[in-house]
């Protein structure tokens, strides 16, 4: 059986929440290449390659400042869950939301969860 020290699980939720988000934004490239199954020009290609890019690029930005402050990477994770799901109400199934904003919302829950964790930690020093 194993013996979860407080050491152990600061270490366990500082990397969940680092591994999801590169997780996801994997998730959003490998997404966006769909674009080039298309019969459009190479330019308009490109163009929607980019576009479709671009969500990825928020997560990785948002990843990159929750790294360092895990606080505002978690509340910004859940308001792009928030956001995804007011944007795609009326456009995509309930599961295509789920799978989207799912993760975001799971991300930022664990990197709140690390905070927490790490700021109990603070104290006892």
């Amino acid at each position: 059986m194993l013996c979860y020290t407080p050491i152990m699980r600061h270490r366990i939720f500082f990397w969940i929440p680092r591994g999801l988000g590169v997780l996801f934004t994997i998730f959003l490239v490998l997404l966006s290449f769909d674009v080039f199954g298309k019969e459009v020009s190479l330019g308009k290609m490109l163009l929607g390659f980019f576009i479709s890019l671009l969500p990825a690029a928020v997560v990785f930005i948002t990843l990159l400042i929750a790294w360092k402050k895990p606080f505002i990477g978690g509340v910004i994770f859940i308001a792009l869950g928030f956001l995804y799901m007011v944007v795609a109400i009326s456009r995509v199934n309930w599961t295509v939301q789920f799978i989207v904003s799912g993760p975001l919302f799971l991300t930022g829950i664990f990197f709140l969860i690390d905070w927490n964790t790490a700021r109990k930690r603070r104290r006892k020093l």
